[in-house]
């Protein structure tokens, strides 16, 4: 006898819009979606007789992860066995995990101790298994190589000679990881260093977004090093970690330049010439804006100090340190000397304005200045190291003139050092003040240092020719 009137109803029985219909190639009518969004109907599906059947592909799309319950229920006119009217399956719905990758560090470090993070995170709703996380780069930077993380860092730990990894059981969905990295950049040059993190999930589904499974950061040092003497030009683009003007050349302005747009405190390295280093082009002082160290090469032969000085008749100092910062600007085995003209500013050399400075082993000389300070105008933060001060010449502090804060605290030291032959006088000849030194409201400590012909002259009479 056949079957009339046939429908079927395909649900989710206690649950509410957990199953969308995407299509169907069923015969008959869609004729109702209740429940929304749990329930749908098909009517008008045709007679059945005998053994004939109604074979159809139902599209659907599960909106909630886990397991959700599907029945089918039929109905007909002549259905005598209700019991085998009906068939229920379980459809499990499982997420994708997706693992992201990234290494956090300075790009441009300087020669010597470093520091990296590699940070990694379970971004997707599944479960990510079988976590594997993996550093490569060149043996140099493993080879002093110390996982400093703890947790899920030391998770099958395993140090290579070109290589680190780490590999964890699983992470639960927003689960996230951060592990420190000790090690040491052995000398200059570039660095390249690669992240790539790998997971299964259950059902063994691809990672919806590969692309952030991976990093990559080339690490540059951050030394510098000067290769012309003249400094016309401004660097290129300062930043970049590359101390070059428009002509590819590295001048003192150049690497200043880059210097002060690179985080982090860089070293410039200034070989020796024999015919020295020059600062004209430059607009005013060549300003210091981050901390950095200046770093002169003798002379292999004659031990002799890269000199700088001005090829031009700008009335400013050659270096004015304005930094704001407590971390040292270093002046190291350098000879610095005035320019040949009288100026008006304050520190013919070096006007220290805000921030801490460091002169070790440097030579300062032949500053002339109508201001303060023939070397150095200099406030609290300063330290001089074995440094020789002679043949310079201001109205207030032959060498170097010095306003401190009054808070208590020392605002220089001085020690190993010699001031000779420096001069306090102005420009119209009449008396100055401090032949070598100009204290004003500064508290500094003198060590191991020899004055020796400083004076205070004029056509009045100076004070203070020490």
């Amino acid at each position: 006898m056949p079957t009339t009137n046939l429908s079927a109803e395909v649900r989710t029985p206690g649950f509410a819009q957990v199953i969308a219909l995407q299509g169907h190639n069923c015969p008959g009518t869609l004729i109702e979606v209740h429940d929304g969004g749990a329930a749908f109907r098909w009517t008008g599906l045709g007679n059945l007789s005998g053994t004939a059947q109604i074979s159809c592909t139902i599209d659907l799309r599960l909106l909630r992860l886990g397991a959700t319950p599907l029945l089918l229920q039929l109905a007909c006119d002549q259905c005598s066995n209700p019991a085998n009217n009906r068939a229920e399956i379980t459809l499990t719905a499982e997420a994708p995990p997706d693992l992201a990758g990234r290494i956090d560090t300075n790009p441009f470090p300087t020669v010597g101790p470093a520091t990296l993070t590699l940070s990694f995170a379970n971004e997707g709703a599944g479960l990510a298994r079988n976590v594997n996380v993996g550093l490569f780069g060149p043996p140099a930077l493993f080879a002093n190589m110390v996982n400093a993380g703890t947790g899920h860092c030391t998770d099958g730990y395993i140090l290579g000679s070109d290589f680190a990894s780490i590999a964890i059981v699983q992470m639960d969905p927003g689960e996230s990881v951060s592990c420190r990295f000790d090690f040491v950049i052995p000398a200059a040059g570039s660095y390249p260093l690669n992240l790539l993190t790998s997971a299964d999930s259950a059902a063994g589904l691809p990672d919806p977004w590969p692309d952030n499974n991976s990093d990559q950061v080339t690490l540059q040092t951050a030394d510098l090093t000067v290769n012309t003497r003249f400094s016309p030009s401004p660097d290129s683009n300062p930043g970049d970690g590359q101390c070059a003007d428009g002509n590819g050349a590295c001048s003192i302005r150049a690497a200043i330049e880059e210097s002060n747009a690179l985080p982090g405190y860089q070293r410039i390295n200034i070989p020796y010439q024999a015919g020295g280093y020059f600062l004209g082009g430059v607009a005013g002082a060549l300003q210091i804006t981050d901390p950095v160290l200046l770093n002169g090469a003798a002379d292999p032969a004659s031990g002799a100090r890269p000199w700088i000085s001005r090829s031009d008749g700008d009335d400013a100092s050659l270096f004015r340190i304005a930094t704001d910062s407590p971390t040292q600007t270093v002046f190291h085995g350098l000879e610095l000397r005035g320019n040949p003209l009288l100026l008006s500013v304050d520190g013919a050399i070096i006007s220290q304005s805000r921030g801490a400075l460091w002169l070790r082993e440097c030579t300062l000389s032949g500053g002339r200045t109508t201001g303060q300070g023939g070397a150095l105008r200099g406030t609290e933060g300063l330290r001089v190291t074995g440094v020789e001060f002679f043949d310079n010449q201001a109205a207030t502090g032959g060498a170097i003139a010095l306003f401190g804060v009054f808070d208590g605290v020392p605002d220089a030291l001085i020690e190993d050092s010699v001031f000779d032959d420096n001069r306090a006088q102005d420009g119209t000849g009449n008396g100055g003040i401090g032949g070598a030194l100009y204290l004003f409201r500064a508290q500094v400590d003198v060590l191991r240092t020899a004055l020796t012909n400083n004076r205070a002259t004029g056509n009045q009479t100076g004070q203070g020719g020490a």
